[in-house]
């Protein structure tokens, strides 16, 4: 059942939608520049990312190399998002398998 049919039509419904939406939007944002700064990492030889710390500052380039991973990465969630029809599921799927092994690190 969807936690939002719990609020009724209306100015608190939209509220509340809103609401969600801005918490997914952050959470996404949070985990998306861990996420593409273990990518960078792992291109760079471990170096640091290109805009989640490591040695600091390395020129235009890095922040345009950044730019361009994490609209990749931003870009590839959405395609995954919306190609899979069976998404709500694969979500569930994927949480239910990696919730126990996560929770003990």
């Amino acid at each position: 059942e969807r936690e939002l049919d719990a609020v009724p039509l209306g100015n608190a419904r939209r509220l509340a939608g809103f609401l969600l939406w801005l918490h997914v939007a952050v959470s996404y944002a949070i985990n998306s520049q861990a996420l593409c700064s273990s990518l960078a990492a792992s291109r760079d030889g471990g170096g640091g990312g290109g805009g989640g710390g490591g040695e600091g500052v390395r020129g235009p380039s890095c922040g345009v190399e950044w730019l361009l991973l994490t609209t990749a990465v931003t870009a590839l969630a959405w395609v995954v998002a919306n190609a899979v029809p069976f998404f709500q599921d694969l979500v569930g799927l994927i949480g239910g398998t990696t919730q126990a092994p996560l929770t003990l690190l």
